[in-house]
Order: structure tokens, then C-alpha cells, then sequence
């Protein structure tokens, strides 16, 4: 069986991990307040009164339906929506049902990170979806630099980064790439009363998966993501097949490189991207090398670089990481240390910089990983601390359920009771029998259809009098 080839990339690889249970079913909403319109709908601060009768205050992301669901049926590969950006089969670039999937599979993780947004839960009314999150109350990093309320002080400079480099981590060791992070995407709970500040990395809707499903292939994209301060250079890919580059003098057929491609005149022509050698390469002469499309660690990596940079010194280091970009091209010159010598602006320790340096290298072949970045000298001192994770949902999941979805099932009944998880209990029920036959009955024994090749999820949600539901084996 042929390898994957890094170019086989699935835009829908996370739609499979949402679903949406019953808005009306799980609680009262109460709205308190519109906080934002978001690209696909509203987000607004809802007071949650729970059917366990916890009330709780959460952050509501309200989205028409087919907004959610416009980019099922579209081209899945993204070099083909790269290179067809007018086609209507190209999905939109802001996948609200890839968010809900992301977040819906975080949220499934034991040791999910503090530092990643938790869900709590996703909900539709037929006309609507609900994204239902926690609420961080002090809202995005980026208006609190703005505004000077962030301490910019290199211990806390140290905190911070610790922070996103272990979210972003945890993501890439689930190879789920972000290609979206900026300091308007993160929010945090401003440090009070000796409590340090907490910061929720957020936004998912770009998210893909960084590598095939056999975890041996680093999947490569094209599309030109995130925005302009915090976007890598290999981001901005040609659309065309194969661009002219000049080989370095260690080149060799089939290697991938990350080179400055080049105009009309022979000379470059402000871009640069990731390509691969054709076979017939020369070193140190022109050649037509194949597009190549960018890993998305290294991306992320990038933006986290220029997160570090906008925290410590209150402004953005370029408008653009292209040569075209004058401050860009001088940092390449000349590194960000002279730029801030020039700019009359204070450095920030050795380590420190080392460390910014290396993550907002112009080659995404010589930055570090995340992992590598945590075991920087700048962030050893940090090195032994224990990375917080969100707690159980003890509110959410009834104890009755969460015992009985760990017992054996035999011929025995298996009871699901009411709680906001109830569709994850119904299909922890079947997963074990899913070869035997079984029924799903409900409080007054009607039986509950499935939906096909979905076992133990329900084709109509259940009303509260209609719990606990029963699934029994035959």
C-alpha cells in the first residue's frame, strides 16, 4: 500500500467529532448581553440555568444552521481550493463545523490543558447552532496590550509564552494544527489577588490536521492563512504548479528547500515558499521546482514568535513577513536586535531573545518545535512546573451514568440517564454490543430509532420525560 502523499489533506477531518444535542432540552438560556458579531453569527453572554439546576454564566456563539453546514459537499483538498479560489466548490476559509469539531474532541481529552478554551457543549434548534463555551472574563490579550493593563515585564513575558507553547503543543502532539493564532485569539483572566494571569487559546475554525491518519506523513497546505502581523512567510504559496528558483550549492534532486522564487527579470520577486527540487536540479542555477505547500507546526511556531514580541514591546514587528516589507527585510538583514536598538526600545534577556529569534526564523525548516521552545534556557525555570488541566465535568455527567457506562454489558439493561453528555452515554452503551442485537427504548418503553451507520446516536432527540432511556440486548 502506497504511502499518504503530504499533498492528500482533508478540510472536513474534524467534522466527524461534532454534534448537537437539543438546545431547548438542556436548561434555560437566559441572554445577558451581545459581546460580539463573529464571521458566521453572534457570540453573546448567556446565563446557563443547567437541568441539574447549576446556573453558570457562558459564552454563546449563535450561527444560522447553514452556516455551519456550507462547507459540507466542497472540495476537501486544499491545493485544489488554492488553486481554484473562484470555484464554488472551494469551502469557505472560516469552517465554523471544523471549530465544533475541535473543540468537541478537546473536550473528550482527561488532561485537556487549562491554556486550550474548553466547550460546553454544542446545541442546535433546527434554524440554529449554539457553540456553548466557558467565559473568560477579562476577554482578548490583544486589548489588554493595547490598552497597557498587561504587565510586560520579562517574568511575566515567561508565564505567558509557557502558557500558549503548552496549548499549542498539546495540539500538535494531537496533530491538530491552529494556523490562526494572533493575540486577538487569546483570552485571559487578568492576574488578581496573587493569582498569575490565565490565558485560553481559542478560534479553531482554520484548524486542519498536521498529519495522515497512519502519523508518518506531515500533511502540507496552501492556503494563505491567519492574519498579516503573525503570518509566516511560506504561507504566502504561488497558486501556480512550479516556480523559478535557483538552487543553493547543496542541492540535490527531490530535496525541499525554502527558497526566494523569481520574476520575469531573473531577479526575486519579494516572495519565498517551500518547493521541491526537480530531478534534473543544478546547484547554484535556475530551475522550475514544484510548489510545495507548508507544514503547519512551524506556522503556528511563527505566530507564537510575534505573540511573544507584540507582549513585550506593545507593537507588531512588521506589517508583513515578506520582502516587500521593509521592516521584514531589515530584521533579515541586520536581526531583531538591531531593530530594536534602532527603535530606541530596551531588549529583553539573552535567552529571551535567542529563543524569539529562533521562532520567527524566515525558514520553517529552522525553527523549533513547540516541545523544543519549553525546553529552551529562557524556559527552564519553568521546566518542573505541572501544566493545570480543565476539571471534570462533575456537573455535567450524572455519577449513575458515569458508573453504569463502565460496567460490562451482558443481557443486562443499561440505563442512560438525564444529563447534558446523555448522546456520549447512549453510544458508550451500544459501542460494546454494536454486533449483537439491541433496542433503545425510552421512560415509556417506545422504541428510538437510530440514525444508519451512527449506533447510539438518535435520530430525534429525547424530551426530559421521555429519560432515562434504555438500551437492552435482545
Amino acid at each position: 500500500m502506497a504511502a499518504p502523499h503530504p499533498h492528500d489533506t482533508d478540510l472536513s477531518a474534524f467534522h466527524g467529532y461534532a454534534n448537537f444535542a437539543s438546545w431547548a432540552a438542556h436548561g434555560s438560556f437566559t441572554k445577558v448581553k451581545t459581546l460580539a458579531n463573529a464571521i458566521h453569527g453572534k457570540v453573546i453572554l448567556h446565563r446557563w440555568m443547567k437541568p441539574n439546576g447549576m446556573e453558570q454564566d457562558v459564552v454563546v456563539k449563535k450561527m444560522p444552521r447553514e452556516n455551519v453546514l456550507q462547507n459540507q459537499g466542497k472540495w476537501t483538498n486544499e491545493s485544489w481550493s488554492h488553486r481554484n479560489p473562484r470555484s464554488m466548490h472551494c469551502p469557505h476559509p472560516e469552517d465554523a463545523l471544523t471549530e465544533i469539531g475541535v473543540l468537541s474532541y478537546l473536550r473528550q481529552q482527561e488532561d485537556l490543558p487549562l491554556f486550550l478554551l474548553r466547550m460546553m457543549g454544542s446545541f442546535t434548534d433546527g434554524c440554529n447552532v449554539f457553540l456553548v463555551t466557558e467565559l473568560i472574563q477579562d476577554g482578548e490579550v490583544f486589548q489588554q496590550v493595547q490598552d497597557r493593563h498587561l504587565d510586560n515585564s520579562e517574568g511575566v513575558l515567561r508565564q505567558l509564552m509557557w502558557q500558549l507553547l503548552h496549548a499549542v503543543r498539546y495540539l500538535h502532539h494531537h496533530d491538530i494544527g491552529h494556523r490562526d493564532i494572533s493575540l486577538e485569539n487569546v483570552l485571559i483572566a487578568m492576574p488578581a489577588e496573587g493569582r498569575p494571569p490565565s490565558l485560553r487559546l481559542m478560534d479553531f475554525g482554520q484548524a486542519v490536521r498536521t498529519r495522515s491518519r497512519c502519523r508518518n506523513v506531515a500533511l502540507r497546505y496552501f492556503r494563505t492563512v491567519g492574519k498579516p502581523y503573525y503570518r509566516s512567510p511560506e504561507a504566502y504559496v504561488p497558486r501556480s504548479e512550479t516556480v523559478r528558483v535557483t538552487a543553493p550549492a547543496a542541492a540535490a534532486a527531490g530535496d525541499v528547500m525554502f527558497l526566494d522564487s523569481l520574476g520575469p527579470t531573473g531577479a526575486p520577486d519579494g516572495f519565498s515558499c517551500e518547493v521541491r527540487l526537480p530531478a534534473d536540479v543544478r546547484p547554484e542555477e535556475p530551475c522550475d521546482a514544484e510548489v510545495w505547500g507548508y507544514e503547519v507546526p512551524p506556522l503556528d511556531v511563527f505566530a507564537l514568535g510575534v505573540c511573544l514580541f507584540i507582549l513585550a514591546w506593545r507593537i507588531p514587528p512588521w506589517g508583513q513577513a515578506l520582502r516587500l516589507d521593509g521592516t521584514f527585510q531589515y530584521i533579515q538583514a541586520h536581526g531583531i536586535r538591531q531593530l530594536l536598538t534602532v527603535w530606541r526600545l530596551p531588549l529583553l534577556s539573552p535567552e529571551a531573545m535567542a529563543l524569539l529569534t529562533e521562532m520567527m526564523a524566515a525558514n520553517p525548516q529552522r525553527r523549533p518545535s513547540a516541545e523544543d521552545c519549553l525546553a529552551s534556557e529562557w524556559l527552564r525555570p519553568l521546566a518542573e512546573a505541572q501544566v493545570p488541566v480543565h476539571a471534570a465535568e462533575d456537573d455535567v455527567v450524572d455519577p449513575a451514568v458515569a458508573a453504569m457506562a463502565s460496567m460490562e454489558i451482558a443481557a443486562e439493561r443499561r440505563m442512560v440517564n438525564w444529563g447534558d453528555t446523555w448522546a456520549d452515554d447512549l453510544r458508550t452503551a451500544v459501542r460494546d454490543i454494536q454486533e449483537t442485537g439491541y433496542r433503545i427504548t425510552d421512560a415509556h418503553g417506545q422504541q428510538r430509532n437510530e440514525i444508519p451507520g451512527h449506533p447510539g446516536q438518535l435520530e430525534d432527540v429525547p424530551l426530559p420525560s421521555e429519560f432515562p432511556l434504555c438500551v437492552s440486548v435482545n
